[in-house]
């Protein structure tokens, strides 16, 4: 009896190739709220794996246009709290003096318009009672959302 026999066959897969889309990080120039682009810069930085001050500062300063560029002016990028502080200078130049004051009284004045939904003037009403109280526990902060809802659809 011939012995019996072995094949060898080895299967060789083509390489995976994942090419990584960088997402772009939409240009601000101070016409909207700086938190919010605060808020989209780190969720870009975060997809983008930016995470040296380095990489942080530079897409920081490219993303800045117009007046809000204007910031930029005698800024050192090379000091070790760079990022920290260009983020205060936006805050400085296009925080308002009384944020808080203003988010209390748009919270106040708010109104649902005639075209918005409930779920639409809802969240309305949430994004500046944020800022208006920035420490109140969710418990507070939708009971406050509920009596100003029934406030408003009683008148």
């Amino acid at each position: 009896m011939p012995p019996p026999s072995t094949t060898s066959t080895s299967f060789t897969s083509p390489p995976v190739v994942v090419v990584r889309q960088f997402q772009i990080v939409r240009p601000y120039s101070g016409k909207t709220s700086w938190k919010l682009f605060r808020d989209h810069f780190r969720r870009v930085a975060k997809v983008n794996s930016w995470t040296t001050p380095e990489e942080q500062i530079q897409f920081l300063m490219l993303s800045l246009e117009g007046s809000a560029a204007e910031v930029l002016r005698d800024f050192d990028e090379h000091q070790r709290t760079a990022v920290d502080d260009l983020w205060q200078r936006l805050a400085h130049r296009f925080g308002g003096v009384n944020e808080m004051r203003e988010a209390m009284r748009e919270f106040d004045a708010r109104r649902q318009s005639d075209t918005e939904s409930l779920v639409e003037f809802e969240q309305a009403l949430r994004s500046p009672y944020k800022v208006a109280w920035p420490t109140a526990s969710s418990e507070t902060r939708d009971a406050a959302l509920k009596r100003r809802f029934e406030e408003l659809l009683l008148s």
